[in-house]
């Protein structure tokens, strides 16, 4: 709800950088210290980072920062898969802005269609090798998952409580997979910290 200080070039230029300076109150104070720097694009807008505002979707990707510092959320894919049936390689990402108390849901995609197997969740990372791929935590939990017959995609819908703010944890899919190496498909891992 404070004002912050926005300058760069003129509203006219394409693609103008602008540096925002964040407003530390109503008594016009400002951060100086932590100036952010951002582009200005047009383009179709979706929140990529998911901290509740929107991001300019196109070519170059720009993403602006509503919350930031240990309040901000955190998503962040990383590491290999495990290949499965017609060459697909499972994908596991998160939609929503992944805040305390609001609605999230992690995407299952690219699997193979109708397949069941588990997404594991834990909040320790891991590099295991296992059946010709990697597993990238140490579950704490495993929830069943079934994905679309048509497309192979699915998703588990969560909120998390104020408990988990500030944490981070990860998932990882994987699924049975009679083409796979020793009939199993894995995702990438994806990290997850909620935000405030």
């Amino acid at each position: 709800g404070d004002l912050d200080l926005l300058y760069g070039p003129e509203l006219q230029t394409a693609g103008r950088a602008s540096v925002v300076i964040r407003g530390t109150g109503p008594a016009f104070g400002f951060d100086f210290s932590s100036p952010i720097r951002q582009m200005e694009a047009r383009g179709p807008f979706a929140d990529l980072d998911g901290d509740g505002d929107l991001d300019v979707v196109n070519h170059h990707p720009r993403l602006n920062t509503t919350r930031h510092g240990a309040s901000a959320a955190v998503r962040y894919q990383f590491g290999a898969g495990l290949v499965g049936q017609y060459g697909l390689l499972p994908v596991v990402g998160a939609r929503g802005p992944v805040r305390v108390g609001l609605p999230v849901a992690t995407l299952l995609r690219s699997g193979r269609p109708g397949a069941t197997g588990v997404l594991a969740v834990g909040t320790t990372p891991a590099a295991i090798p296992l059946w010709q791929g990697t597993v990238h935590l140490v579950p704490d939990v495993l929830i069943p998952v079934t994905l679309s017959a048509a497309g192979g995609i699915g998703e588990v819908p969560w909120s998390a409580p104020a408990g988990l703010a500030g944490l981070p944890f990860f998932q990882q899919l994987g699924l049975a997979d009679p083409a796979a190496a020793q009939g199993v498909s894995l995702s990438n891992g994806l990290l997850i910290r909620v935000g405030l």
